[in-house]
């Protein structure tokens, strides 16, 4: 269990330094594989924290913080609520769906982006807020606010610093409620403490390969992590 586990977590952080996100949608479409889904979302929230702080933190000064603040402040009205649907339906049912509307998102993204126009504004950062903030409950809620982002931030630089400022914020409210729902055991401690061993010299070699990626080809990567993580999602 644990090989596989280290495996998944390597390749979830080294996903989320390329596109600025997809740690958490890798991680939680395969961990359930080897251990029980709610507690993988408890290690997962906890470990999003380190994984947003260790990348935010080499680009903190570009953070658009006015683009941010509208997302952030929905995302945890979302994330509460989110929560308590986490808790009360079937694992099977909210996978399948979830996988759906990924595959949805890449899809619409991939062939249309080009027609469509969305504007840094108060109004579209409160509608990627609710939608990231409920997904986020259970991990992947990077879609809608990295899409936003991306048509929103005039560069890779600002569009990472942004995320992951946005996913710092939210993973540590997202961990702060599964603190309140007693979701946070010895065991769920154990097991992040092993992930950040492996996160965080994945994480320092995979933002210089970010560094290097050109806009095109990081929009791409964002919409290629979506639609496979949505695939496996629904057939998981």
């Amino acid at each position: 269990m644990m090989i596989p586990f280290i495996c998944i977590l390597g390749a979830a952080a080294f996903g989320q330094c390329l596109t600025g996100f997809g740690f958490g949608i890798f991680a939680i479409a395969l961990l359930p594989m080897i251990m029980p889904f709610k507690k993988a979302v408890a290690i997962l929230a906890l470990l999003s924290v380190a994984v947003n702080f260790q990348l935010g933190i080499r680009v903190a000064k570009h953070v658009r913080w006015k683009l941010l603040m509208p997302v952030v402040l929905c995302s945890f009205l979302a994330q509460t609520a989110g929560t308590k649907v986490l808790f009360s339906v079937n694992e099977k049912v909210l996978s399948k769906a979830l996988g759906a509307v990924l595959i949805g998102l890449a899809i619409f993204f991939a062939f249309f982006r080009e027609r469509i126009s969305i504007k840094g504004s108060a109004k579209n950062g409160i509608i990627a807020g609710l939608i990231g903030g409920f997904l986020n409950t259970f991990n992947v809620g990077g879609p809608p606010i990295v899409l936003y982002y991306l048509k929103a931030c005039k560069d890779n630089t600002e569009y990472l610093a942004t995320v992951q400022a946005t996913f710092l914020i939210t993973s540590f409210y997202n961990f702060v409620l599964h603190l309140l729902w007693g979701n946070v055991t010895a065991e769920v401690w154990k097991y992040s403490a092993i992930g950040l061993i492996v996160v965080v010299p994945v994480i320092f070699l995979g933002f210089r390969v970010f560094k290097k990626i050109s806009r095109k080809m990081l929009n791409w990567f964002v919409y290629g992590m979506i639609g496979v993580m949505g695939v496996v999602q629904l057939v998981g």
